[in-house]
């Protein structure tokens, strides 16, 4: 008995020094706590997403544009279509339109991963995509 008791004390106590200790990695030194989306804004690459080159980082940008350009097009439809909700209804009317559409609100993660995908691009010496001018075609 006193001997499960102490394994299950030592085993907390070590539980408390992993957490702690990996929520001090997590935050120390200014490293992102997390991969992918950031809560800055900032999108973190994955160990994979590191190894990929040229093309892969090419292709990954093009499905997040095209992801980009339907978000944008089901967000016009959103903010076409009258709110769900009342609260939705005096949000469009104080914030403008699109302030309630859920799509838009989807675009930044995607835009921050190809901008992070660019710079990749940009540090392994390959041409970087210009993501601003394939959105706009796609609207034209």
């Amino acid at each position: 008995m006193n001997g499960n008791r102490l394994t299950r004390r030592l085993g907390g106590m070590l539980a408390l020094l992993l957490v702690g200790g990996l929520g001090a990695c997590a935050t120390g030194g200014g490293a992102p706590s997390l991969l992918g989306w950031q809560p800055d804004g900032g999108y973190v690459l994955t160990k994979a997403e590191r190894g990929w080159r040229c093309e892969s980082l090419e292709n990954a940008i093009g499905t997040r544009i095209n992801t980009i350009v339907a978000l944008k097009y089901a967000a016009k439809a959103e903010s076409a279509a009258a709110p769900p909700t009342v609260s939705g209804f005096f949000q469009r009317l104080t914030q403008g339109a699109g302030a309630d559409s859920p799509s838009l609100a989807k675009i930044k993660p995607e835009r921050a991963a190809a901008d992070a995908y660019n710079t990749r691009l940009r540090a392994d010496g390959c041409p970087p995509v210009d993501i601003d001018a394939r959105i706009a075609a796609a609207f034209r």
